[in-house]
């Protein structure tokens, strides 16, 4: 679907809710337009960058299933294509996204020295819990290291949450990178760590002739379930941690937005 924009009209008036302007070639067919924001209603507004044809946006929102926080408005005379939500994860995400399970990324890791494992979690994240060997770029600073990671010229695996890596995957790809998303992120490993203590403690289980058949697996359940216990209060007080963590990066936001609008009220005082 096609839509044409005057110089200064917001493209927001003509596509409501969740969706992004998209060509085959591009986002931008004709001209150029603005991603701005405002801090507040009492702030100017922040002009961030400015595309032009071939440009595309809105598709991190989507993949992230979140509210847009910019404005876009046509700087020129402009003819774009847009296509809603929907189409956009059926038509461009599922045919443009590649996924790996963990188990074949240890495979694919023996066979190729040069696949890179990039973990997008913050640093703190990542100093907490990560796959050994793994690179850590926070998902804020990926496109600040889209070049030098197109320059290792090495298949790169995502390792986060689910729509983190995905975001992030969509990114590298559209910059040509070879990407593809780790199934499940972190949580895949515990699934393998869980499924090789099932499998040791089987192998033990058989390799003790001695020891009743039944009183054998009796032993691996329970070992499995104490296990399992432990892996579940672990997980829970790693999600605590992350909600705490998501709010204190809210907290921060806010703060930092209301930095922004008192610079800016100030800068606005400071002029003649």
């Amino acid at each position: 679907m096609s839509c044409l924009n005057s110089t200064g009209v917001s493209l927001a008036n003509t596509c409501r809710g969740l969706c992004t302007y998209y060509t085959n070639s591009g986002l931008i067919k004709k001209g150029r337009c603005s991603l701005s924001r405002k801090a507040s209603d009492q702030t100017k507004e922040i002009i961030y960058q400015e595309l032009s044809a071939g440009d595309t946006f809105g598709e991190q929102e989507i993949l992230l299933d979140e509210p847009r926080n910019m404005t876009v408005t046509a700087v020129s005379d402009m003819q774009a294509s847009r296509i809603d939500a929907e189409r956009f994860i059926k038509f461009i995400k599922f045919p443009a996204l590649k996924y790996i399970d963990y188990k074949d990324l240890e495979l694919e890791r023996e066979q190729d020295p040069d696949l890179l494992v990039l973990d997008i979690h913050s640093v703190e994240e990542y100093k907490k819990s990560h796959i050994e060997g793994s690179h850590n770029v926070p998902f804020f600073r990926l496109r600040l290291s889209i070049n030098e990671l197109k320059q290792a010229q090495a298949r790169i695996v995502v390792c986060a949450d689910s729509r983190l890596s995905e975001a992030a995957a969509f990114e590298l790809i559209k910059q040509g990178v070879n990407a593809l998303v780790l199934n499940d992120g972190m949580q895949s490993t515990v699934k393998q760590a869980v499924a090789a203590i099932a499998e040791d403690e089987a192998e033990h289980a058989t390799q003790d002739s001695e020891e009743p058949e039944s009183a054998a697996l009796s032993s691996v359940e329970i070992s499995l379930q104490e296990k399992n216990q432990i892996l579940a209060a672990e997980n829970e007080r790693l999600n605590s941690e992350l909600t705490l963590f998501k709010k204190q990066c809210r907290l921060l936001y806010k703060q930092a937005e209301k930095l922004k609008a008192a610079l800016d009220k100030l800068r606005w005082a400071s002029k003649p």
